[in-house]
């Protein structure tokens, strides 16, 4: 049995790995329990949030721990690109990759990202408020940086359950 390993930010990973953990009947700790409680080499799998494509605390894990898969979560609406940058950038050929929309809450953020998401926030509302005629996802993306977002659910995970159930 795996255990599931999280590093979050404004909280939408800790939900989606305690959801997953709930759903396995797995243990869930985040990257410094982890760290604390589990020996090394253990089987795991690890969610972390995206900061300029890196999946944070993955690098870390994958060097603490057996990392059977890898979940990055982030703002935007999932696609085969974004997996496929995400495993290029972070190194995960050869891992068990999934990706995973979260959310966006400002208040939530802290340090150094809340400032630099407060800016691109702005900029990305203010840009966005000009333009005349929206795509959905354009307006999508305005209503999640002007209201916050979060798009964590059970039913976003169900492959990543299958996935875990097998191992």
């Amino acid at each position: 049995m795996v255990t599931i390993v999280y590093e979050s930010n404004s909280g939408f990973t800790k939900k989606y790995a305690e959801l997953l953990a709930a759903d396995i009947k797995a243990d869930c700790f985040s990257l410094d329990e982890a760290k604390e409680k589990l020996a090394a080499g253990k089987p795991v799998v690890f969610l972390g949030w995206i900061s300029a494509g890196i999946i944070r605390g993955c690098r870390k894990a994958r060097k603490l721990f057996d990392v059977k898969a890898v979940a990055g979560v982030g703002m935007a609406a999932g696609s085969d690109k974004i997996l496929s940058d995400l495993v290029r950038q972070n190194k995960l050929e050869g891992v068990r990759n999934f990706y995973l929309r979260g959310g966006f809450d400002l208040a939530k953020l802290k340090g150094f990202y809340k400032f630099i998401m407060k800016l691109g926030a702005a900029a990305v509302v203010k840009s966005l408020e000009k333009k005349e005629n929206l795509t959905p996802q354009e307006s999508e993306q305005l209503s999640d940086f002007k209201y916050g977002s979060d798009h964590v659910s059970k039913e976003n995970l169900a492959d990543m359950i299958a996935y875990c159930k097998s191992l």
